[in-house]
């Protein structure tokens, strides 16, 4: 982990995700291509929810984040009986200008883990295109 991250709490983002009906592949399973959404989809939820800033707001700001990497761990499929699952996430580690997210994607009452696994962004400055160092006025949404 980074030097200077171990002092710092990360912030844990949560949310609840419905799956829908065009989500589940013919064998009744929510297809693993959908897991990804869950997450990506979690996390944006959850800035607009508890940050009241969402991806126009970075994007005003001039910051993009580009998925560069992820990996899935499959446990268990998610099945038309789950209603809600719920995800959980968080900035585990950052080098230079990437981040690492942990995630979890489980059942509503956290007992059975469906998926979990890694995603590795690139913080790119939107006027240069280029992969940039997260501002340190963005460090709030991540960590405490």
């Amino acid at each position: 982990m980074n030097q200077k991250l171990q002092s710092k709490i990360p912030v844990i983002y949560e949310a609840i995700v419905k799956p829908r009906f065009n989500d589940f592949d013919p064998y009744g399973h929510v297809n693993s291509s959908c897991y990804l959404d869950y997450v990506i989809s979690s996390r944006w939820d959850y800035t607009q929810k508890h940050f009241k800033f969402g991806p126009q707001e970075f994007i005003d700001q001039g910051i993009g984040f580009y998925l560069l990497r992820s990996e899935f761990d499959f446990k268990k499929s998610i099945t038309a009986k789950h209603h809600e699952v719920f995800v959980s996430s968080f900035v585990s580690d950052k080098k230079m200008d990437l981040l690492y997210i942990d995630f979890s994607i489980q059942d509503i009452n956290k007992t059975v883990t469906f998926s979990s696994g890694k995603l590795v962004f690139a913080v790119i400055d939107l006027t240069t295109k280029k992969k940039s160092p997260l501002p340190e006025k963005f460090e709030i949404y991540f960590w405490k």
